[in-house]
């Protein structure tokens, strides 16, 4: 099982619609004390009206994925994706699932998340 360390970068990538984007922006609230970095990216085009109204007024950054240097990430978290949407030839041949937990604070139940990591596993 891979977790999460400080120095990660970690790029999410998704298939772009509502619920994939709420699941990609929660994940990166959760990882946003325990890792360097969080890009979210997409390998699709975002054309529905909807989904460019929900990531302009929550102000959530997004990167296309074509745009993004997958390499230079060390961790990569998949959501409402397929590996077959990405081609092997961008580092995603290897999976892994994970899952990370935020302590409880204020009284509140601890956060989880499960996700699949693709990427060379660790060291």
């Amino acid at each position: 099982m891979a977790s999460f360390d400080k120095g990660d970068e970690v790029l999410i990538i998704l298939n772009a619609d509502p619920d994939a984007v709420a699941s990609a922006l929660a994940v990166k609230k959760l990882l946003r004390y325990q890792v360097k970095s969080v890009t979210i990216a997409y390998p699709n085009e975002m054309r529905r009206l909807s989904n460019i109204a929900m990531l302009n007024l929550l102000k959530i950054k997004t990167e296309k994925l074509q745009n993004v240097k997958v390499a230079n990430y060390s961790k990569k978290v998949m959501l409402d994706s397929q590996p077959t949407h990405l081609r092997p030839s961008r580092g995603l041949n290897s999976t892994r699932s994970s899952t990370t937990t935020r302590p409880a604070r204020d009284g509140r139940r601890p956060t989880s998340i499960s996700a699949r990591i693709t990427g060379p596993p660790p060291r």
